[in-house]
């Protein structure tokens, strides 16, 4: 670079603008010039009277973190699971916890991973809601192919008067997807948008989405204790009472939490584990009441292969052999790209299975004797 701030310097003294510089810059050395920005930088140094064409030593050590390496490592850290961490990216990657790659990713390569996302998934845009803000004018001028007309070919164009948005307008924050709006709202007069107003729009979409697209509600099961054991135990003997002062309702409080005996607490914990067990068979989603099936009938998909029969039951058993080979057919969950990830973190060896190979299972054999049994 410093040849082109030698030339640039020696327009200076003869007088060229840096407007002019940039544009000379630009025809001798094409896509190799430096940035705008730079040329103009250099350019007021060279006019306050700079003469020294070297750039100055910039103190502390390389970026040794947005290496091409280390961007192709992080690329394919996420491409391989896309529900990772930043941390455990950062971890396995030996990159510093607060370095944050997304910054320093090109948009194409976003828009290539997008594409990549979406070819794994072919239903995912249908689950995908978007959104974002826009100012509503009360007068707002018309673009320039809408104010465009017909005309002769010497005919002169029509006059028209320059006129900006009016001082009317009002702040529209919408979502959509795949069906259409799923949620809009209007941002009152006078407060602007802060961390506080938007995670209150974002709990209004988290209700319209509930009623909207109930296809796409997954809620949450009670997994903390004070969810599904204490806050109820104790507005259960709150409720129905009168308090006259925010003293009196603390107090009341440490007491129906004092009355409650240890040996539910004791019972509350083992129930914990229970709740996770019926959240691995429910997958995630919301279950009701204690009477869950934990090997209820359904479709196995690939994430109920490994919660239900893998992880449980084949993993123990194989471990427990030092030299098992694990059988398995070519069904769709058992050769999905997640349960084969699975089997290759887990060290799990498979014996060779043929596509489209006759049933030469002993599972096949053995079959009807279980059922008959």
């Amino acid at each position: 670079m410093e040849d082109q701030r030698i030339c640039i310097k020696f327009c200076v003294k003869n007088g060229f603008k840096g407007a002019k510089i940039f544009w000379m810059l630009q025809t001798a050395y094409g896509d190799a010039v430096m940035s705008r920005r730079r040329v103009f930088e250099w350019y007021k140094r060279f006019k306050a009277g700079r003469e020294e064409t070297a750039d100055n030593e910039r103190p502390g050590r390389p970026s040794t973190s947005t290496t091409p390496e280390k961007v192709d490592m992080v690329l394919e850290l996420v491409r391989e699971d896309r529900r990772t961490t930043v941390r455990e990216v950062a971890e396995e990657a030996g990159i510093s916890f607060g370095f944050d790659f997304r910054s320093k990713e090109r948009p194409e390569r976003k828009a290539s991973l997008n594409l990549e996302a979406t070819t794994d998934d072919p239903e995912l845009l249908k689950r995908v809601i978007t959104g974002d803000e826009t100012w509503i004018y009360g007068f707002d001028s018309e673009t320039t192919q809408q104010a465009s007309e017909w005309r002769f070919k010497n005919e002169p164009g029509p006059k028209k008067a320059r006129k900006a948005p009016s001082k009317v307008k009002v702040m529209l924050t919408v979502f959509f997807d795949y069906q259409g709006i799923v949620h809009h709202e209007f941002q009152q007069q006078g407060p602007t948008i802060t961390g506080d107003s938007y995670l209150g729009v974002l709990r209004r979409l988290r209700e319209a989405i509930r009623q909207k697209r109930p296809e796409l509600w997954r809620s949450n099961p009670d997994l903390t204790p004070c969810d599904f054991f204490l806050f109820g135990k104790l507005k259960k003997k709150l409720k129905g009472r009168k308090f006259q002062s925010i003293e009196e309702i603390k107090v009341e409080s440490k007491k129906a939490m004092k009355a409650i005996p240890k040996t539910d607490y004791q019972r509350c914990f083992a129930d914990w584990k229970k709740r996770w067990l019926k959240c691995i068979a429910a997958i995630g989603d919301y279950f009701e009441g204690e009477n869950l099936n934990l090997y209820a009938s359904g479709t196995l998909n690939s994430q109920r292969y490994i919660s239900e029969l893998l992880e449980p039951v084949v993993l123990p058993y194989l471990q427990g052999l030092s030299t098992a080979i694990f059988q398995q057919d070519n069904a769709q969950p058992h050769v999905a790209r997640f349960v084969q990830r699975f089997i290759v973190n887990r060290q799990i060896e498979l014996f060779p299975w043929p596509a489209r190979s006759p049933n030469l299972s002993p599972i096949e054999t053995c079959g009807p004797w279980l059922i008959n049994d």
